[in-house]
């Protein structure tokens, strides 16, 4: 299960996109967003700032 979430917040640390990020996996951009929400919720820091029309890492999510 973590694999996956580390998986996932690796192609969205890449592509800086969610939706491109969720095309390259085959997810829904609703899941790969609940996947990264959780493996910042289970570490316990932000990864990825995230707004309207961004998506830049955090210090941690570098």
């Amino acid at each position: 299960m973590r694999s996956q979430l580390l998986k996932s917040f690796v192609v969205v640390a890449e592509t800086l996109h969610f939706a491109r990020a969720a095309a390259m996996l085959g997810m829904a951009q609703a899941t790969l967003s609940q996947q990264v929400a959780a493996l910042e919720s289970f570490l316990e820091v932000q990864l990825i700032w995230r707004d309207n029309r961004n998506v830049r890492l955090t210090p941690a999510g570098e």
